[in-house]
C-alpha cells in the first residue's frame, strides 16, 4: 500500500473524474493503493459511482466512503500477500453484508463488525449507502484487547457508546485540519487506538486506559462544536450537552479535567477570534461588530474581559497593530 502523504493532509476521491466505464475499476485501484486491496463487482447495471475521503498516519488509515451498490471480495490471491492488519467498518447507512470466518452477517445503520486483513472475506452493499472504515497493526490493540480474531465478523451494536465516540472523532478529522506535528499526530493514533479497545470491549484492566481516549474525543468534539457556534448568542453548557448527548454537568467534568470551565473556554475561545481580527492589519470592521459576531452581546463586559486577557483595550491593541 502507499505510504501517508509528506504533509499527512485529507486525501479525497470521486468517480466523476472519470468517465462512467472507468469509475468502478478507479475506484478498486485507489482502495486497493490506500486502504484495502480488494476486487470490487458492481450489482446494477447503472454507473457506478464512488466519493471518499482518508487520512493515512502512521500506524492508521482511516477514512469515509459513499459508493453504489456493490459485491468487494478478498479472496486468498490477495489476502496472501496482506498482512495481520485488522480493520472496524462502521456502516453509516442503508445496509451492508458481510462474510467472513464462515460467519454471514448484515449490519443496519449505526453498527460495525472487526475483519482481519489477512483472511478471505466479503462485504456487500444491496444499495448505495456510506460506510466508514479505521485499519490498524494488529500490535497496536493485542495487549488491550486479547483474542482479535474471536471477534472477527460478529456485529457490534450502535449503542455501543465509544463506537458513536469513536465515530465523532474521525469526523473530527475529515476536515482539512494539518496535523502538521508528529506530536499531534500520534496523539490522534493513540487516542484512537483507546477507543478502538474500548469499542471492542477490552477487559476491566484496561478499561481506565481506554477511557482516556474516550474522554479526549469528547473534549475535541465539543470544542469543534464550540468554535462552530461561537457566533451564537447565548450558547451554553446545556446546548453543548444536548448536541452531544451528555449531561452538563459531564461536560463541565471534562473541562474541569484542564482547569477550567466551559464558560472561560467559550470566553477565551470567543476574546481570541476578536484578537485575532484586530490584529489584522487588513480588518477594517468595528471593534463592537468583532464582538458581536465572535458571540458577544454586551460590548461592556466585552472591553472589560479583553483587557483582562491582554493587558490593553481592543482599542489600543488596534492602535498599536501595523496597518496597511
Amino acid at each position: 500500500m502507499d505510504g501517508p502523504p509528506n504533509d499527512f493532509r485529507l486525501l479525497r476521491f470521486s468517480s466523476d473524474r472519470y468517465a462512467e466505464r472507468d469509475r468502478r475499476e478507479a475506484w478498486e485501484q485507489i482502495l486497493s493503493r490506500k486502504l484495502l486491496r480488494l476486487n470490487v463487482e458492481s450489482r446494477i447495471d447503472a454507473p457506478f459511482r464512488a466519493h471518499a475521503r482518508l487520512r493515512l498516519l502512521n500506524g492508521l488509515r482511516f477514512g469515509e466512503g459513499i459508493f453504489g451498490a456493490s459485491i468487494n471480495k478478498r479472496g486468498r490471491s490477495i489476502v496472501k500477500d496482506d498482512n495481520d492488519d485488522f480493520a472496524l467498518a462502521i456502516n453509516l447507512d442503508g445496509n451492508l453484508d458481510a462474510v467472513q470466518r464462515g460467519r454471514e452477517l448484515t449490519l443496519d445503520e449505526g453498527e460495525a463488525y472487526l475483519l482481519a486483513c489477512s483472511e478471505d472475506g466479503i462485504y456487500a452493499r444491496p444499495t448505495r449507502g456510506r460506510v466508514m472504515f479505521a485499519r490498524f497493526p494488529h500490535k497496536a490493540l493485542a495487549t488491550m484487547v486479547p483474542s482479535l480474531y474471536d471477534r472477527v465478523a460478529r456485529p457490534i451494536p450502535r449503542s455501543n457508546e465509544a463506537l458513536h465516540l469513536l465515530t465523532s472523532y474521525f469526523r473530527v478529522l475529515e476536515d482539512n485540519q494539518a496535523l502538521a506535528t508528529p506530536d499531534l499526530r500520534n496523539l490522534v493514533v493513540k487516542h484512537v487506538y483507546d477507543l478502538l479497545a474500548l469499542v471492542l470491549n477490552p477487559t476491566r484492566d484496561q478499561m481506565e486506559v481506554a477511557e482516556k481516549g474516550l474522554k479526549a474525543a469528547r473534549l475535541n468534539a465539543i470544542k469543534t462544536y464550540v468554535a462552530d457556534n461561537l457566533n451564537r448568542h447565548g450558547l451554553s453548557v446545556a446546548d453543548a450537552a444536548a448536541h452531544h448527548r451528555l449531561s452538563p454537568r459531564q461536560i463541565q467534568r471534562l473541562f474541569e479535567s484542564e482547569g477550567r470551565t466551559f464558560s472561560s473556554y467559550l470566553q477565551d475561545e470567543r476574546l481570541s477570534r476578536v484578537h485575532g481580527e484586530l490584529i489584522d492589519p487588513l480588518c477594517r470592521r468595528s471593534v463592537s461588530d468583532l464582538a458581536y459576531d465572535a458571540g458577544f452581546g454586551d460590548i461592556s463586559h466585552f472591553n472589560r474581559a479583553f483587557r483582562r486577557r491582554y493587558g490593553a483595550s481592543p482599542t489600543e491593541l488596534r492602535r498599536v497593530s501595523p496597518r496597511r
